[in-house]
């Protein structure tokens, strides 16, 4: 970033920065040859995360936070649980359907996840994030119970249990 007189990392800018503070750059900076507001916070992972904008700074970080929610909503559609894209569904009415049922089946998963860490947390790895996400913590568990349904029907049967409760 370029403050008018030298050129600085965010890194040395936004040093200081604590776990979920954030801090907006008191007036736009030139970056790559345009002018731009410039907001950053640290995540719990201890990254920085840096968003350069011509919008209003506060604005772009809540938006931020709800694209990052779809994104990972895509993510688990798409490749991290149900992969979605490999069905080739193209008429709209079809894939609306589709998307319907995997909405439902995402937050099954989700539930049955936060039931299942609630029964056992899972150890966290070094940098302290755990090893599965909590989505797949309860669509490991589903997959397990329909897998094994005439071997353990009880597995199935607490995940309904669950589910009507919800």
């Amino acid at each position: 970033m370029y403050d008018g007189q030298r050129s600085l990392s965010p890194k040395v800018v936004f040093s200081n920065l604590q776990v979920g503070e954030i801090q907006i750059l008191s007036k736009p900076r030139r970056i790559a040859g345009i002018w731009a507001f410039v907001v950053a916070t640290r995540l719990v992972d201890g990254k920085l995360l840096v968003l350069i904008t011509s919008r209003q700074p506060k604005e772009t970080l809540v938006d931020y936070a709800q694209r990052w929610q779809i994104e990972t909503l895509f993510g688990c559609l798409k490749f991290r649980g149900f992969n979605l894209e490999a069905t080739h569904i193209s008429p709209r009415d079809r894939l609306s359907k589709m998307i319907a049922l995997l909405t439902i089946a995402l937050i099954w998963s989700l539930h049955t996840g936060q039931w299942q860490h609630s029964l056992q947390k899972l150890l966290l790895k070094k940098d302290g994030r755990p090893p599965i996400s909590i989505f797949r913590q309860g669509l490991d568990f589903l997959r397990r119970a329909l897998f094994y349904l005439d071997a353990q029907p009880q597995l199935f049967r607490q995940s309904l249990n669950f589910l009507s409760c919800t």
